[in-house]
């Protein structure tokens, strides 16, 4: 009998996964050009939680060295990713700071 593989409809983690590429392509550049523009103020956190971890994913597997304090910082603030309310995009995030060398993000993570 042949494996029957669902078909899930991807739209919305396509969305994310498209971030995330965009993101760290934006830091393979070294920030030359502009930034991804995306906006994510009608996204879920999940989506926003997908993104983050297929950064996180790419990062440690070797498949990126971890972004350029630069990037994560420009990501922050467009995302306002410090200011942010939920537990688990804040978590995300800092990861990524921190993994860049983000020394500014300290007290956020001690908070």
């Amino acid at each position: 009998m042949p494996i029957e593989v669902p078909d899930f409809d991807r739209t919305l983690s396509k969305a994310s996964e498209n971030l995330a590429m965009e993101w760290i392509a934006y830091d393979v550049l070294s920030g030359a050009g502009e930034a991804p523009t995306t906006n994510i103020a009608d996204w879920s956190s999940n989506q926003i939680t997908c993104a983050l971890d297929i950064i996180l994913d790419k990062i440690n597997t070797d498949e990126a060295s971890p972004l350029k304090v630069s990037t994560v910082t420009r990501f922050g603030e467009m995302y306002g990713m410090r200011e942010t309310k939920n537990a688990e995009i804040l978590f995300r995030y800092c990861r990524l700071a921190i993994q860049a060398g983000e020394e500014d993000i300290l007290p956020v993570v001690v908070h």
